[in-house]
């Protein structure tokens, strides 16, 4: 570091003694000074050394992982907690949708009853029966019962001041409101007349008549009411599929619709005083609102039943009228009332202890139940009150007067949920009453090719009939009639096969082919159809709970619920045939779907399927029987591929769920809407008339045993693409 030198002053003591010169520095320092400068050097150095350090340190904390840094811990922290409200927000949506998919589907449905239906006239005991009293297994003067989803009931138990929940094929109930005996505060009732269920928001709406107001009352653990209408003589309650409340007040003759928090409601029929005018009423009792919002009434007094369309302000007759005799097939006094989308109305006949249908147009009724005087035997009613559909297809009857021991003789089969979930009794304070007074409730099987049920009820036998009619055969004579099941359903299966012919394209709408051709995305999902088959593939939660995108998919000439999507217009359609990769990409969607639903596509070229590999199936198959919303994509997906060149494709997959169903047992709960819906998209007459011969053709080797692979390959029928493509 330093050089020895002569001769040089000292550069602290400025003496001629220096000797050593410092480098660093270039001065020169005498022997005793050089070692100060040397030891001041080495501090300096070690002052260096050590800020050094601590810069390495600083720098070494700045350059490590964010999650060290206090403000990134707390951003992290705050991503991570916004990330899980956001998931439990969407999955409380997922389930909320999951609860009330089920009931929206049901409510696109009324089902129609065939003319020729034979109704089984004799009823089992399906709640009470156990003589009047207040115990859990007794009723006293039942006036309405409300069956949901799940088939458990609510009854209005009337004179004890409480509304009953019963399940199904309980032997008692519980009781969810009133109880506290007879009075006006919030925890107690007077009289309930009437209860329905809101299934949305998981309450109660009662009909509290004897304190002249209107309820509502939590479903689960609810100790209190809260009082929704006031100073209302409510006589019958009903809920439309966008939560209208309807009331009918049969002392000012009139039912209004009430939007909750509403203070005054709307009247939609009545309200210009009582009298037998087209646009008057008189003691106005249950109601029925159908898909377009139209209002039936039972109009009691004036014995008729009145159709109030929206908006009118006035009615129309479409059962009954003044002055009706007493045991003639006309109505005395009507109650309850239900109508199908034919028009067909079906009424309860208090008076005369029985229960009619009214085709549309009719000048008479048809006795379907009761009619055989009043009584309390299974085939007799005391002063019937009501009438509804429930879901399962069943008829359910409030009967109130006699003790009464009814046995179950029949069976029943529960079939595709496709009614609307109601019940509604009215209030009547002048019905007769008997000393010999018990309570039951009562199902009664109905036999008969359709399928369909409906819910009646009678009030002086204490008691609620079930009528079921179950025989399911695969027969062609509902072939291209358009009146032989749900009507509505039916128009459209038959504009389809005859490709929309009321339906005009619009050249400007180009959404589908631009989806298809890998130009537009979906939406809300946001996805290329790309996209959508590679990353959704096998992500079975998503194609479960996600719903728009079916729409995007599937195309029809017909409006889906996805709002963002318009109708599939027929120029599109021959675009898409004429891009080879579109069409493709129509088989991938199919194959996808396939999938989700538990098969595999094994020959495209003839479009077989065979279940998914292992027992990777299971699952699946286990979604499909449980989840009826699919069996409506089915009908999409079956549909779409006629309007392409994938006709050939609905045979071979038609032909495995009847084996799955008939022969395996795997999908039970798809037998309905195979038979209803999937097998009519089938556009060849030819071909709905051969599975339907292979249906029959299974159901008879399954009864004999025959169910090996072998003996099924003998009955298959030999359908082909060429010849679908002719068809």
């Amino acid at each position: 570091m330093a050089t020895t030198i002569e001769k040089n002053c000292c550069a602290i003591c400025n003496k001629e003694k220096a000797k050593s010169k410092c480098e660093g520095c270039s001065k020169d320092f005498c022997s005793s000074h050089f070692a100060d400068h040397r030891q001041e050097l080495s501090k300096q150095i070690d002052e260096v050394e050590v800020s050094c350090d601590l810069f390495r340190q600083m720098l070494t904390q700045q350059s490590s992982p964010s999650s060290q840094h206090s403000v990134m811990q707390h951003i992290d922290k705050w991503e991570r907690d916004s990330i899980q409200k956001v998931r439990q927000t969407a999955e409380e949506a997922r389930q909320l949708l999951l609860k009330n998919f089920d009931l929206i589907i049901a409510q696109l449905y009324v089902p129609n009853i065939s003319a020729n239906t034979k109704w089984i006239q004799k009823g089992i005991t399906a709640a009470g029966g156990n003589g009047r009293g207040v115990g859990l297994n007794q009723l006293n003067y039942p006036r309405n019962v409300y069956i949901d989803s799940d088939q458990t009931m609510y009854i209005a138990d009337y004179s004890n001041h409480r509304i009953m929940e019963w399940k199904y094929g309980a032997t008692s109930g519980q009781v969810v409101a009133g109880g506290n005996r007879l009075g006006n505060r919030t925890h107690q009732l007077n009289n309930p007349s009437d209860v329905i269920v809101d299934e949305e928001q998981d309450c109660l709406i009662i009909s509290d008549y004897g304190n002249r107001r209107v309820m509502r009352w939590p479903r689960r653990n609810g100790t209190n009411g809260q009082i929704l209408i006031s100073d209302i003589d409510c006589s019958g309650l009903m809920m439309d599929n966008h939560g209208f409340l309807y009331v009918s007040d049969s002392q000012k003759h009139e039912v209004r619709r009430w939007r909750m928090g509403d203070e005054s409601g709307t009247v939609v029929a009545g309200g210009n005083g009582r009298g037998s005018r087209l646009d008057q009423l008189s003691f106005p009792t249950s109601t029925f609102v159908d898909r377009d919002h139209s209002v039936y009434v039972s109009d009691s007094e004036n014995h008729r039943v009145m159709k109030w369309m929206k908006g009118a302000k006035e009615g129309i007759v479409v059962a009954g009228g003044p002055d009706q005799k007493k045991g003639s097939i006309q109505l005395s006094s009507p109650r309850g009332v239900f109508t199908d989308s034919l028009g067909t109305v079906y009424v309860v006949d208090w008076s005369n202890a029985r229960v009619l249908s009214w085709p549309k147009g009719a000048t008479q009724g048809t006795i379907i139940v009761g009619g055989n005087g009043e009584g309390a035997e299974a085939h007799q009613f005391y002063c019937p009150m009501e009438e509804t559909t429930i879901p399962k297809h069943e008829q359910h009857t409030l009967d109130t007067a006699y003790k009464t021991e009814i046995r179950n003789d029949k069976t029943r089969l529960n079939t595709e949920n496709q009614s609307k979930t109601r019940s509604n009794i009215s209030n009547d304070s002048n019905q007769p009453t008997t000393s010999k007074t018990s309570s039951r409730v009562i199902n009664n099987d109905e036999y008969n090719k359709n399928n369909v049920n409906q819910q009646r009820s009678d009030t002086n036998n204490r008691s609620i009939i079930s009528l079921t009619n179950y025989r399911i055969t695969f027969d062609d004579s509902d072939d291209d009639d358009a009146s032989s099941y749900i009507s509505w359903a039916r128009r459209d299966i038959l504009e389809y096969r005859n490709n929309y012919p009321s339906v005009r394209s619009d050249s400007k709408i180009t959404q589908n082919y631009r989806f298809y051709t890998n130009q537009l995305e979906s939406y809300p999902d946001g996805d290329l159809i790309d996209n959508i088959h590679k990353l959704w593939f096998r992500d079975y939660d998503r194609l479960e709970f996600h719903h728009g995108y079916t729409q995007w998919l599937f195309p029809l000439q017909e409006r889906g619920l996805n709002c963002y999507t318009e109708p599939l217009q027929k120029h599109e359609i021959e675009s898409i045939k004429k891009d080879e990769k579109a069409l493709k990409r129509i088989l991938t969607s199919y194959e996808l779907m396939l999938d989700f639903y538990g098969f595999k596509l094994i020959d495209k070229k003839t479009g077989e399927i065979d279940r998914l590999s292992g027992d990777s199936y299971k699952s699946r198959f286990h979604n499909l029987n449980t989840s009826s919303h699919n069996y409506l994509r089915i009908t999409r997906i079956l549909k779409c591929l006629g309007e392409f060149d994938y006709e050939y494709l609905k045979f071979p997959f038609l032909e495995q769920i009847l084996r799955e169903i008939i022969i395996e047992n795997t999908l039970p709960n798809c037998l309905q809407s195979c038979k209803d819906y999937w097998i009519e998209t089938l556009r060849s007459r030819n071909e709905r008339h051969a599975i339907r011969q292979y249906a029959r053709q299974l159901v008879e080797y399954r009864n004999q045993g025959l169910t090996s692979s072998k003996s099924l390959r003998a009955i298959r029928p030999s359908i082909t693409k060429e010849t679908a493509a002719k068809s």
